[in-house]
Formats: structure tokens, sequence, C-alpha cells
């Protein structure tokens, strides 16, 4: 099943089954991990293919909190109409990223919220509007962080004076 128009190359579909879809997904609370590697997971053997994706993983949030390091990888596919995804769970992996803490001060300084509020305006505007609203919102907090992790970085030299 695709969850919206994006997931097929014709970016055609059944409107009313992603909707039952994405409202099982909600329902049971499952998320699903993003996925790199490969855009379409799914190629039909024809000459005018139609790429879709329709393997995905979906997971609890116990799940997620027990592994949050976890990722998805697609793999090329070779002799076959699906592109093989690799799970991995994330455990043994030393991360490398620095982790996230939003900084009380920040609010202080001048034109903070306007910048918060500006990047929030620009994240909606590259999000897909018939996107299933709980990925638009963690997409959304994912670019505002990624922002607020460069504002950080411009105002640390500030703080330190």
């Amino acid at each position: 099943m695709t969850r919206t128009f994006e997931d097929r190359s014709s970016g055609h579909g059944d409107e009313k089954l992603m909707n039952a879809f994405n409202n099982f997904i909600e329902h049971l609370d499952l998320r699903e991990l993003k996925r790199s590697g490969v855009r379409f997971t799914w190629t039909s053997s024809q000459q005018n293919s139609c790429r879709s994706i329709i393997d995905r993983i979906l997971v609890s949030i116990h799940w997620e909190q027990k592994f949050p390091l976890s990722s998805v990888r697609g793999l090329t596919r070779i002799g076959s109409d699906q592109c093989p995804l690799v799970l991995d769970s994330g455990e043994g992996t030393v991360s490398t990223r620095r982790q996230f803490f939003f900084e009380k001060q920040w609010l202080k300084q001048e034109g903070f919220l306007q910048k918060v509020q500006e990047k929030w305006r620009e994240g909606q505007l590259k999000i897909p509007e018939n996107i299933y609203s709980l990925d638009k919102w963690h997409g959304l907090l994912g670019t505002l962080r990624q922002n607020l992790k460069g504002w950080d970085d411009n105002i640390k030299g500030h703080f330190r004076r």
C-alpha cells in the first residue's frame, strides 16, 4: 500500500485506500522509519515501468524508544521487482551526532522567535500538503532542530563572553 501520491512515480493512487492505510498506522500508534538509499522500493518489469514505495518498516513507539539509533537502508534491486530493505537497530553503534538541547537563553536573543517562525514556514513549503499529519509534524520539527543547531553554533561565542 502507498501512503501518499508521491509514493508512486505516476503520482496517482487511491486516496481512500491511502487514508485508510494512514488511519490504520495512526490507530496502532506506529511510525514509519525513514529509508535511505533508494527512492522507490518496487518497480514493474514492464517497458513503461511504474515505480512505487510499497515496502516500509513500521515500528511502535516502544520499539523506537528501545532502538533510537535505528536506520533503514534500501539496497539496489538485482533480479527482482523489489529492493531489499536493511534494518539496522543501531545497537553497537556509537553515535557521532551531537545531542540536541534547547537552550532557554535563546529566547532572550534578539530575532530568535522570528527566525523560528521563518524556518517553520520554510519547512511547511517544502513538505507536500497531502502527507500524513504526524509525518509532516515530525519533518518540521527535524528541520527546525537542524536550524536551531545552526543558531546555537552562531551564538555560542556570544554566550561565552
